[in-house]
């Protein structure tokens, strides 16, 4: 989802093999990054590995730390930086393109906006869903939910085991 401090998780029983590669950063208006960001990312790093991915469990997510907080990111060999919004305790239903693993939510950012790399025409994504449960995401073939459209916004379903984020912009770089 970068040189990321590994998510930790509470149970793991088996597990599955990802691999990760983007640039990413993290900015905060209302937070220090050095405060944010060194329990869930390292700000600005590129980084390529192959991790370990857990399939039971819960990862480490920051909510509400996280709430509003702008993510950006540049895919591997793209010309393009996504900026994201993202969301605290927030659901956006339907819509779905596909689930992906992810071990944190800005992996899950990163994979959306990988996704929009594809050929034009194709259908794009506009945000996401992180579950840091993975017990319960395991049923759906990820605990990463890439979406299309993120206007059915439903608060409170999932209360801080989940964090969903909005594409606010693309740019050309």
């Amino acid at each position: 989802m970068p040189a990321r401090s590994s998510a930790s998780t509470l149970a793991s029983t088996s597990s599955t093999t990802m691999k990760t590669s983007s640039t990413s950063t993290f900015a905060s208006s209302t937070l220090a990054s050095s405060t944010l960001v060194s329990s869930t990312l390292a700000s600005s790093t590129t980084t390529s590995s192959e991790a370990t991915f857990p399939t039971s469990g819960l990862l480490a997510l920051d909510c509400p730390a996280l709430n509003t907080i702008s993510y950006s990111t540049i895919p591997s060999a793209s010309a393009r930086n996504y900026t994201f919004t993202i969301y605290c305790n927030v659901n956006y239903v339907g819509n779905d393109l596909g689930p992906v693993n992810a071990l944190t939510v800005s992996d899950c950012m990163d994979a959306c906006a990988k996704y929009d790399e594809a050929p034009p025409g194709s259908q794009q994504c506009e945000g996401v869903i992180f579950n840091s449960n993975l017990t319960l995401a395991l049923q759906y073939g990820g605990n990463c939910f890439l979406k299309s459209n993120v206007s059915d916004k439903v608060l409170g379903e999932i209360l801080d085991i989940a964090a969903g984020a909005v594409l606010e912009s693309v740019v050309n770089i």
